[in-house]
């Protein structure tokens, strides 16, 4: 299982040879910024990152740690590639949806059937199961995955395109969730339904027209149009996901979109194992004249259910759209730390070599032709629109033609130097260890030995240097440390598919094991460099690791396949999947037993009042005319309408639920004006069944209403 890129053709560079500088190219170039400044500090980096961020990768390196010490290989921990992961589980989604759509009957019991007949064939019934809880596991692994970029860092300057689409996205599958949910028409998607309905009566005022709508078409068996509309959107929302992703990923060099091998096949079978074993089964179908009895909801997707029902949704929808703006903005509140300044690149030191363009993971370095008559063929150029100042393009430029600010070449010189000269000084031994690493192992496990006091008592050989990443030194300033009197020097980055960087520590591993330019000489093949990638908060594990020639450290991002690793990593993954499965089983019951209801739906009043009124409408046009429900001579319901206002057609539709105790009543319906007996709608003694819905529309006692004036 190799961790490290095969590096990419350079132009006029051979990989078998070590580079030979020119003496002009070999002199130390001039900082952008004078280097007394870092010289006099113990770090070259000032993290962007508040405190707050750093409280919140402290809890999840916390979390992480015990599932590193159990797994035992923290590159197979599945938190370190929530990214490829999610992907994975949406595209899994995606070609089980279009699986399941092909046997889609285009109406409300067609669906409903077909639905039915898939949970009656093993393979079918399998792909549905995955459909679905694939989907809530990729809702969970997505939210994680921002969750660790935030922790990171990774959502200001230039990021702020794959944060803000990574936000939309999640939004635009939660609701394309829904509309899975709502096709299959069910009693779940009639809650769905019946959700939609009161929040477009509470927002637009157009419940009334939206329920009568839903009414007709399966009146008048035309459910296809509503159906063929819902999958429509549902695909168009999955598409508008898939844009997004373009967009997430359109500023990273080498995006990876899947994960390794043994993701790619110990997921997939997780997934597929799982889901057999346990089926989704089926709802009731919905039924408009009954009330949903209890049912299955799933609360990722079907949280706005309980409070739309319950009409106490107004909160949640603040809270909810308040949440997604606040995570979309997020890259635009100020911040107490300045902006780290981006890369500077000196095109009259440049010698084309493309080694900085290659190594750049966000496309903010280009190889363009060069102008100035010099006698290599291309220069570097920067697009500082792109810069995030990561560093790495320091650590991979053989000439250095580049700084990042106040890092550079000569900057990282001019410490080192001082650093090991002052520890051979205060050490009786002349023993120094010159330790590199990143500025997360700096917030985190390193923060004592870069602020030393004598409480805390550490040993006196050691030499921290804190860089932007284990890449940002180029290899031969690392063997130069031993030049000078380290006794041996250590790289200490992130663990594999854990670098803030995205590729640093790939990079850093690649350059010492001569696997990558620019490389390690080759007489510094059997010196005393070790690397070490650990989470930040295992720092002190580098220290302690024995560094003999015996016991080589290099290479170890590469290290071997262990099923005894794999293992406890794919039941870490399967407690995820079983935690979304168990998402799918939560119960919920919308309306207690013993309850029926009356729902008034008049998408048109006077339409209503026209055909009832017929020739003595006009004996209404100068009096207010009111529309009342009676319930066994108890008033439960009354809208009044201006004089004229029936007659001329402006009356707002009216939609409204009438909650009644099952068994029999008397009912009257019907529109009144002072003393006249009124125009009845609807009149007569109904038995209402548990869970009845009598619709009181349109239609309502046609056949046996009697007109009185």
């Amino acid at each position: 299982m190799s961790q490290i890129e095969r590096p990419e053709p350079l132009l006029d560079e051979s990989l078998e040879q070590d580079r030979v500088s020119s003496a002009a190219e070999a002199a130390p170039s001039v900082s952008a910024q004078p280097i007394d400044l870092i010289a006099a500090d113990n770090t070259v980096w000032q993290p962007r990152r508040g405190a707050p961020l750093r409280w919140l990768e402290r809890a999840a390196l916390a979390f992480a740690r015990p599932i590193n010490r159990l797994i035992g290989n923290p590159a197979l921990n599945p938190l370190y590639h929530t990214d490829t992961i999610a992907v994975y589980l949406w595209l899994i989604v995606a070609i089980t949806g279009l699986y399941l759509s092909f046997f889609v009957q285009f109406s409300f019991d067609g669906i409903y059937h077909s639905i039915s007949k898939m949970e009656s064939q093993l393979v079918a019934h399998i792909i549905r199961a995955i459909h679905r809880y694939a989907s809530d596991a990729a809702i969970i692994v997505s939210v994680m995955h921002g969750f660790r970029l935030l922790f990171m860092g990774k959502f200001r300057g230039p990021r702020w395109l794959a944060w803000v689409t990574g936000v939309l996205m999640v939004a635009v599958l939660v609701v394309d969730g829904v509309m899975g949910y709502w096709l299959i028409w069910d009693q779940r998607a009639q809650l769905i339904m019946t959700s939609v309905t009161n929040w477009l009566g509470r927002v637009f005022g157009t419940s009334a027209n939206f329920i009568a709508g839903i009414q007709a078409v399966e009146a008048n068996d035309t459910s296809w149009i509503w159906i063929g509309l819902l999958l429509l959107v549902h695909i168009v929302l999955f598409g508008l996901v898939a844009f997004g992703y373009w967009l997430h990923v359109k500023r990273l060099s080498r995006p990876k979109f899947l994960p390794a091998r043994h993701w790619l096949i110990g997921v997939g079978l997780l997934v597929f194992v799982l889901s057999a074993a346990v089926p989704l089964g089926m709802l009731p179908p919905a039924k408009l004249d009954r009330l949903p009895g209890p049912v299955s909801l799933d609360p990722l997707f079907l949280f706005f259910i309980p409070p739309e029902i319950n009409g106490t949704a107004n909160g949640l929808w603040l809270v909810t759209l308040a949440v997604i703006a606040g995570f979309a903005v997020i890259p635009w509140l100020p911040s107490r730390r300045k902006s780290p300044p981006p890369v500077h690149i000196d095109q009259t030191r440049c010698i084309g070599c493309t080694e900085c363009a290659l190594d750049c993971p966000y496309q903010a370095i280009t190889m363009v032709p060069r102008t100035d008559g010099k006698a290599h063929k291309f220069v570097a150029q920067a697009n500082l629109d792109l810069c995030v100042s990561c560093g790495l393009c320091v650590g991979s430029c053989g000439v250095q033609a580049i700084s990042v600010g106040l890092l550079s070449y000569t900057a990282l010189w001019t410490i080192i130097e001082k650093r090991v000269s002052a520890a051979r000084q205060r050490t009786p031994t002349g023993k120094v260890t010159v330790v590199f690493t990143c500025e997360r192992h700096a917030e985190h496990g390193a923060q004592p030995y870069l602020h030393p006091t004598e409480s805390t008592n550490l040993d006196p050989t050691l030499e921290v240097i804190t860089l932007p990443c284990t890449a940002s030194a180029p290899p031969d300033l690392i063997a130069r440390s031993l030049d000078i009197g380290a006794t041996e020097a250590r790289i200490v980055g992130c663990a594999p598919g854990d670098c803030a960087r995205r590729e640093g520590n790939i990079w850093a591993e690649g350059r010492l094991t001569r696997n990558r330019v620019p490389r390690l000489r080759r007489n510094y093949a059997n010196a005393p460099i070790g690397t070490y990638w650990l989470p930040p908060n295992d720092f002190k594990q580098a220290l302690r690791a024995p560094l003999t020639a015996d016991r080589p450290t290099l290479g170890r991002m590469a290290a071997p396949l262990r099923w005894r690793n794999l293992i406890p990593a794919l039941i870490l993954c399967a407690i995820l999947y079983v935690f979304s499965i168990g998402l799918n089983a939560v119960s919920y019951t919308p309306y207690a037993a013993g309850q029926a209801r009356i729902q008034i739906v008049l998408p048109s009043p006077a339409a209503l009042f026209a055909a009832r009124a017929g020739q003595h409408a006009a004996n209404y046009a100068a009096v207010p005319v009111r529309l009342s429900l009676h319930v066994d001579g108890q008033l439960l319901f009354e809208k009044d309408f201006a004089p004229g206002e029936l007659n001329t057609g402006h009356a707002a539709a009216l939609f409204e639920n009438v909650p009644l105790a099952p068994g029999g009543h008397y009912i009257s319906f019907k529109f009144e004006s002072g003393e006249s007996s009124g125009i009845s709608v609807f009149d007569r003694i109904v038995d209402l069944q548990d869970r009845q819905v009598l619709l009181l529309d349109y239609a309502a006692g046609a056949a046996r209403t009697e007109r009185r004036h």
